[in-house]
């Protein structure tokens, strides 16, 4: 998907960016980081897996390995954060197996390998 992921918090939107993703086409933001002058890629709520629906609820993750998303036809927003995962209460989404990503770099032709070289993740 993408080269390589950071973690910043950037301001201000410079101008829109795609990536094409096995799935389809992510339109996403090119920002700066507010600790520093360097530019960032943002794509946020990209989704990274089929939710388990229907007979794969509540199936165990060593049983039934998750499986990709649905590819999508055009262009996909990947401006705005998902919804978080569903906890106690009305709020969040059971509909939650999805990424932002930030990275330095866009893909190229001779950056054919994704690796993660920091990832955050939100527990609840």
């Amino acid at each position: 998907m993408l080269a390589r992921t950071a973690n910043e918090e950037g301001t201000g939107v410079q101008a829109p960016v795609t990536v094409v993703t096995k799935q389809g086409t992510l339109r996403g933001d090119t920002q700066t980081s507010k600790y520093s002058d360097n530019t960032f890629y943002s794509f946020k709520g990209v989704p990274y897996a089929k939710p388990p629906l229907g007979d794969l609820r509540f199936k165990s993750a060593s049983v039934q390995a998750p499986q990709d998303p649905e590819p999508w036809e055009g262009v996909k927003d990947a401006l705005k954060e998902a919804a978080y995962c569903k906890q106690a209460g009305d709020r969040g989404s059971e509909d939650c197996l999805v990424l932002n990503v930030y990275t330095p770099n866009l893909p190229s032709d001779d950056t054919s390998d994704v690796y993660c070289l920091s990832a955050s993740i939100r527990c609840h």
